[in-house]
């Protein structure tokens, strides 16, 4: 059961840090289901390492899903936020358009908010020709916090969680640049909620897809490591 607390929460400043601690051997599983029911996959996340990237102390994040590669990410607490650094991953985005950046930059979180409070987490803007077919894919992606809910998973009930709202808008077009015709121009978006609990981290999301798909992440079990 969710519980939104009293409004007067909303002029408390609110720490990026508490809601995700960052340390190796801190370890989350979760259980992913789509809005048909089934399970799609079960995940297991974990700051395996850390190192040094643009001057800032990294966290090696892994990401595995049952029958999937391991996808690693990186976590840093830089000047103003918290923030995932994700390689290639615009080319996924782009749906395999080849897109001259090699690397996503993500503001997980601000370091400092309050409740409602917005942020960019990021934006790309690409362009790319093969012979006489231009394709071009813009992304945006925009955050905000809530306020404040009690949240029960399998990993427990867990109070005064952080619930987060993101929305990302996607544009891709592609054009016949000797006749000038629009081959295709698509637009979606998709939306997201997440729960992030006091020194825990994640314990919930719900994710809109924008293709009548609503995806559902709970927590299992964690480790809390170093």
């Amino acid at each position: 059961m969710l519980a939104l607390l009293s409004a007067a929460d909303e002029d408390e400043t609110l720490n990026a840090s508490s809601y995700l601690p960052l340390s190796i051997g801190r370890t989350w599983i979760y259980r992913d289901t789509t809005s048909y029911g089934d399970a799609y996959n079960n995940s297991t996340c974990a700051i395996v390492d850390t190192t040094t990237m643009d001057r800032y102390e990294t966290y090696i994040l892994v990401v595995e899903f049952e029958g999937y590669a391991p996808d690693t990410s990186y976590i840093q607490r830089r000047d103003d936020g918290i923030y995932q650094l994700i390689v290639n991953d615009a080319m996924s985005l782009s749906r395999c358009i080849k897109i001259t950046q090699t690397q996503s930059i993500r503001k997980i979180m601000p370091n400092k908010f309050r409740i409602g409070s917005t942020w960019q987490i990021d934006s790309f803007d690409s362009s790319y020709e093969t012979g006489i077919i231009s394709y071009h894919v813009s992304s945006i992606a925009n955050a905000q916090a809530m306020g404040i809910e009690n949240i029960a998973v399998p990993a427990g009930d867990f109070p005064n969680c952080l619930k987060v709202y993101d929305i990302r808008q996607l544009s891709y077009i592609i054009i016949n640049t000797t006749s000038g015709e629009t081959l295709v121009n698509n637009y979606s978006s998709s939306q997201r909620y997440c729960w992030y609990a006091p020194g825990v981290g994640k314990v919930k999301s719900i994710e809109d897809t924008g293709d009548s798909i609503t995806r559902t992440s709970i927590l299992t079990s964690y480790i809390t490591g170093e």
